[in-house]
């Protein structure tokens, strides 16, 4: 979207297409380090939620060196930055089939098989489903909900 709006003679375009993607980097951001916690083994936890920090922030650095004026920043070339962006998603969609599901998300839907096979194939074969996690979660839940019924405010 941000590629064609010079071809369009529209600035609204270009901002409706920085706000797309700054909406789905906030969902990414919020998303991707939940999904990480849920699924790297406890002992690497840490590590694989620093190696998203760190590959977001290589891509912002990436993103400034492609911008530089003797590589893309020239005003006849500067939209082909936009479509760098395709090469990553392009990678993540061929990929996303065999993304497995975390196994707290299939606890959370009852599916106990699944969720021992997702967890054997990420964390290895002595792993065991975090039900402690689980019920932890649920006891988080019920305390929002007793903080909730606490501070509500009562319509007059």
């Amino acid at each position: 979207m941000e590629y064609f709006c010079q071809d369009l003679n529209s600035w609204l375009v270009l901002m409706f297409g920085r706000l797309a993607n700054g909406f789905g980097v906030g969902v990414v951001c919020a998303v991707v380090p939940l999904y990480y916690y849920e699924i790297s083994p406890n002992t690497k936890t840490g590590l694989y939620d620093a190696l998203f920090q760190v590959g977001f922030n290589a891509g912002n650095f990436m993103a400034n060196i492609f911008g530089l004026h003797w590589l893309l920043g020239q005003n006849n070339i500067w939209r082909n930055m936009f479509l760098i962006n395709i090469l990553p998603n392009l990678g993540f969609l061929l990929c996303y089939p065999e993304i497995p599901e975390s196994p707290s998300f299939l606890v959370t839907k009852k599916d106990y098989v699944q969720a021992e096979m997702n967890n054997y194939l990420l964390k290895g074969p002595n792993a065991k489903i975090d039900r402690d996690h689980q019920n932890q979660s649920h006891e988080q839940i019920s305390f929002f909900e007793k903080y909730y019924q606490i501070f509500k405010i009562k319509s007059v």
